[in-house]
């Protein structure tokens, strides 16, 4: 058995997206990682999309569905293909912006990491992602009882 559905190929795939479900024929437990990490976490279908311009990968998203969940479905999967050039487009825009401002803390801090449930909460983030909200949308503010952890690696 091998890892399929790997960021590579979906970036090198006319799609640009697929669900681990759709490439095994319902069977995800045909992957590896779905076997040693996935499903051991309580996940279902996994959604993975390259976000390009041109012949250029700007950035993947990968999104995982609690194993409860139906799988993604296909309009799902069309939507994340619609707006991939778009988010492309602002990662490509972004990315040549920081290049040319190397004195940001976020040239320097690289990517960060929020999670959020399904109302949309926020439930953790990192440093690094605390920093890029603030330089975008101004301070993270949490309310007392929201449920946000602060992740250090």
């Amino acid at each position: 058995m091998e890892d399929l559905l790997l960021f590579r190929d979906v970036a090198r795939s006319e799609a640009g997206a697929a669900t681990l479900y759709a490439v095994t024929d319902d069977q995800p437990a045909r992957s590896t990682r779905w076997r040693e990490f996935i499903a051991p976490q309580g996940y279902g279908d996994e959604l993975r999309a390259a976000f390009r311009l041109g012949g250029t990968t700007w950035g993947v998203v990968d999104l995982m569905r609690d194993r409860s969940r139906a799988p993604f479905t296909p309009a799902k999967v069309k939507f994340v293909r619609a707006i991939a050039p778009a988010v492309g487009a602002a990662l490509r825009a972004l990315a040549t912006r920081e290049a040319a401002m190397s004195s940001s803390r976020l040239a320097d801090g690289g990517p960060g990491t929020a999670l959020y449930d399904d109302a949309g909460t926020l439930l953790s983030l990192d440093g690094q992602a605390e920093l890029l909200f603030a330089e975008h949308y101004g301070p993270v503010i949490h309310a007392p009882d929201a449920p946000v952890a602060h992740v250090e690696y």
